[in-house]
């Protein structure tokens, strides 16, 4: 039923409860009306007293409250209401009687019978609708407090899950950093340790290209003079091993690319001398680059 219905209904109980509470009360005061030497303000008041005792009366009929002691009241409240509407249908059958002779007292009881309805039926409508008022406030709160409870599990169960994957979230990009640092501090320390080795490579070339003349000039001066001042050509000169793996190193810093075989036909030996004195060599230099100190890898923490 909506709302426009309930208030229609309403309405029309109101609208009886108005008409048939009327007609009694008026009856009522005419019955005292009638009586003899008795002043006017006494009959309206002797007309209206069981009227309004049963309308005050009817309200504590249907109290619902627990306890011993609403039963007492209860059976009060049923004297005082029955005793009205018995003294309020004689009023009233005996205004009427003229008029429906013997069914007099049937409408004195079709009006505050149909009072008393009317009255009950707008308590009722009242009643219903506090209860719904009630109910609907009960299950906002009880929805509220489901509602609360659903969320706090449902946190309690997925914040776990959560802190994880952010947890091997977090590992994953910190490997990933550490390793792209790593990647790229070895880059630099392996462009740092080529640098030095070529340098050193340098040093070591300029000192054996020094190193050899001074000798190659020492020899060639001792050689004239044992001679007898005649200056004898450097290809023809006698050289030592030394000297040649020394002029052998010379030839290797001018032209890197040379071969064994062009190494030897350079230094006046065979192709086979040749490779040896090459290879002999680039273990040397193979030897100084491993015995260089590399600078220690920085930690990326």
């Amino acid at each position: 039923m909506t709302t426009q219905e309930h208030g229609t209904k309403a309405r029309l109980w109101w609208a009886g409860l108005i008409f048939f509470g009327v007609a009694s009360l008026a009856l009522n005061i005419a019955h005292a009306m009638k009586t003899p030497n008795i002043d006017g303000w006494v009959a309206v008041l002797v007309g209206v007293a069981p009227v309004v005792a049963c309308a005050f009366m009817s309200h504590g009929v249907g109290d619902s409250r627990p306890g011993a002691g609403i039963w007492v009241a209860r059976c009060g409240i049923m004297i005082v209401f029955l005793m009205g509407m018995k003294m309020s249908i004689e009023a009233q059958a005996s205004v009427v009687a003229p008029i429906l002779k013997a069914d007099a007292i049937y409408l004195p009881l079709i009006l505050d019978l149909s009072t008393f309805i009317s009255l009950f039926m707008i308590m009722s409508a009242a009643r219903a609708a506090n209860a719904a008022s009630l109910k609907a406030e009960v299950r906002a709160a009880l929805e509220a407090e489901a509602r609360a409870e659903i969320e706090a599990e449902a946190e309690a169960k997925i914040r776990p899950i959560i802190e994880a994957q952010m947890d091997r979230r977090l590992r994953a990009e910190v490997a990933l950093a550490e390793a792209s640092v790593e990647a790229r501090l070895r880059e630099d320390v392996e462009a740092e340790v080529e640098t030095r080795v070529e340098a050193m490579a340098a040093e070591i070339t300029r000192r054996a290209e020094v190193e050899t003349e001074a000798r190659v000039r020492t020899e060639m001066s001792t050689g004239s003079k044992r001679a007898g001042g005649r200056t004898a050509p450097a290809k023809s000169a006698r050289m030592t091993a030394d000297q040649r793996k020394d002029q052998a190193r010379i030839l290797i810093a001018q032209d890197p690319e040379i071969t064994g075989g062009g190494l030897g036909r350079a230094l006046g030996l065979t192709e086979v001398r040749g490779r040896q004195i090459l290879r002999e060599i680039k273990e040397e230099l193979a030897q100084m680059a491993d015995a260089t100190p590399r600078p220690p890898l920085r930690s990326a923490g």
